[in-house]
C-alpha cells in the first residue's frame, strides 16, 4: 500500500473532499489521513471516501482530527510524556477521538508520537559547528556526549510518565481494534529511542503497539550522529507497522521529494516490507508537478526499494 499523506494538501483547502480528490487525481490509490485535519472537515472527508471508492486510507497520524479547541496544526500538542495530569488527560481524548474516527472509516493503523524529555536541544550548536566546518571534530564530540548524559539524568522520569499512558493506549487498541505505531522522531530530545522501545515492546502485545519508521527522522538522527539509521529496522523490523517516506538535505532539512537529499534508500530495503504501509510524508512546499511527473518513481521506490537518480 503505497499513500500520500495529507500534510502536502490539507492546508490549502477547507474541504475534505478536495483534499482526497486531488490525491487520487493524481493516481494515488492510498492515503494517510494526518494531523492538520481540523475537525470541520470531518464529514466531508468521510463523504469523500464513499465518493472515492478506489482510494484507501492507509492510516491516521494522531491527533486527526485536531482537537477542536487548537488551531495551529501540531502533533505534539498535547504529549504522553508530560508531568501535568491534565496535559496527559487531553492526549488520551484526543487520541481516543482518532480511534473513534479510525473505527468510523475502517482504519486499523494509527501513527502515534509519545512525547519529549525536557531537556536543552543540543541540534542549534551542533548545526553552528557543522555549518563553520566543525563537522565531527572533538568539539562535536564533546557536545554529543554531553547530550547523551543530559538525556540519561531527565529521561526516566518522562518515560514514566508516559508508562502510566500506555495501559490506557493499550485498551484503546483492544476496543476499537487498532493498532498505534511508535513514530521515531528527529530531534535527540524526542521519545522513543532504541532503548526505550525495546523497554515498552517487552510489556505489550504486537497487535497493540508497533514500530513507525520516519525514514527522514531516521537519517536525522544518524546524520548528526545519534542513531545509525540502519540500527531501527536492525531492531524493530521484525515489528513494523510502516513507514514515512521523504527525503532529507544534509542535515534536517526533511520532507523533500525523493532524490533531493541524501536519505540512504539503499540501506533501507524497503522491498522486504511488503506488508507495510508505506506513506510518502511531503512537505507542502513541493510543487504538484513533481508528483505529477514522478509518482510512478515514489510507487517503484516504495515497493522495490530502488531511486533511479538519472
Amino acid at each position: 500500500m503505497i499513500a500520500l499523506s495529507t500534510c502536502w494538501n490539507s492546508s490549502r483547502y477547507r474541504d475534505g473532499e478536495a483534499i482526497l480528490s486531488e490525491i487520487a487525481e493524481l493516481g494515488f490509490e492510498a492515503v494517510e489521513l494526518s494531523h492538520g485535519l481540523k475537525l470541520s472537515l470531518a464529514d466531508g472527508l468521510v463523504d469523500a471516501l464513499a465518493k472515492l471508492p478506489q482510494l484507501q486510507v492507509s492510516s491516521l497520524h494522531n491527533f486527526c482530527p485536531m482537537p477542536a479547541n487548537v488551531v495551529a496544526d501540531d502533533p505534539n500538542i498535547y504529549e504522553f510524556s508530560s508531568s501535568s495530569p491534565s496535559e496527559q488527560e487531553k492526549a488520551l481524548t484526543a487520541t481516543r477521538r482518532t480511534c473513534e474516527f479510525a473505527q468510523q472509516i475502517g482504519v486499523k493503523r494509527i501513527v502515534l508520537h509519545l512525547g519529549t524529555v525536557p531537556m536543552p536541544e543540543p541540534e542549534p550548536e551542533l548545526r553552528a559547528l557543522i555549518f563553520e566546518g566543525r563537522f565531527q571534530t572533538p568539539e562535536y564530540h564533546a557536545l554529543l556526549e554531553q547530550a547523551r548524559r543530559q538525556r540519561e539524568r531527565v529521561a526516566p522520569l518522562a518515560l514514566s510518565n508516559i508508562q502510566r499512558c500506555l495501559p490506557l493506549l493499550a485498551e484503546m487498541a483492544e476496543s476499537f481494534g487498532v493498532t498505534f505505531g511508535l513514530e521515531n522522531q528527529p530531534r535527540f530530545s524526542d521519545f522513543p529511542m532504541p532503548h526505550e522501545l525495546h523497554h515498552i515492546f517487552s510489556q505489550f502485545p504486537e497487535h497493540q503497539f508497533q514500530y513507525w519508521m520516519d525514514v527522514g527522522h531516521a537519517q536525522i538522527q544518524d546524520f548528526y550522529g545519534f542513531t545509525p539509521l540502519s540500527h531501527w529496522q536492525e531492531e524493530f523490523g521484525h515489528r513494523l507497522l510502516g513507514f514515512h517516506l521523504h527525503d532529507v538535505r544534509f542535515p534536517c532539512f526533511d520532507h523533500q521529494f525523493p532524490g533531493m537529499g541524501k536519505v540512504a534508500w539503499d540501506q533501507l530495503r524497503l522491498e522486504r516490507y511488503p506488508e507495510a504501509a508505506k506513506v510518502w510524508e511531503l512537505s507542502p512546499n513541493v510543487p504538484r508537478y513533481l508528483i505529477e511527473r514522478g509518482r510512478e518513481e515514489m510507487v517503484e521506490l516504495a515497493t522495490n526499494g530502488v531511486l533511479d537518480e538519472a
